[in-house]
């Protein structure tokens, strides 16, 4: 009984200064009514900011990963161009060579023994066919180098 003697006073309290209870009512109506409205005010700034946030936070992502990305391109870019030099180095080499076919094989001291003092040589090849191979090579070096469009 004291719970609602307590309820009772408390609603006397909030009426007082109202002249009829319709109005009291009304009145309460209108408080809850507007506290809604500020709390959903509240909630939505709240979600805003947040989702401000979200959408900052995913544009640093992205940045980041493009930066990654053409960072490991461009490694990758610098990686070709040294094994492409060093091919084109290793082709002039080649070119500088002698050509082994012109010039007679050494000979082992104590004679020829082993394996391949028994296996036929190989035929010399023509000096024109070899001069084709190189410019094929020197020619498939060139066009690697070259940047695609």
């Amino acid at each position: 009984m004291s719970n609602l003697a307590d309820q009772l006073e408390q609603m006397r309290a909030r009426t007082d200064g109202i002249s009829s209870p319709h109005e009291a009512s009304t009145d309460g109506l209108t408080a809850q009514l507007e506290q809604m409205r500020i709390r959903l005010n509240e909630v939505a700034k709240r979600e805003s900011y947040l989702a401000a946030e979200l959408n900052a936070a995913i544009r640093r992502m992205d940045d980041q990963l493009l930066h990654e990305v053409r960072v490991m391109a461009a490694e990758h870019e610098s990686r070709r161009a040294n094994i492409l030099d060093e091919l084109q180095t290793f082709a002039a080499q080649l070119d500088r060579m002698p050509d082994r076919h012109r010039q007679s094989p050494p000979v082992l001291a104590g004679g020829s023994r082993g394996l391949l003092a028994n296996s036929p040589s190989s035929p010399p090849r023509p000096s024109i066919q070899q001069d084709e191979r190189q410019k094929s090579i020197r020619d498939a070096l060139t066009r690697m180098h070259r940047p695609s469009h």
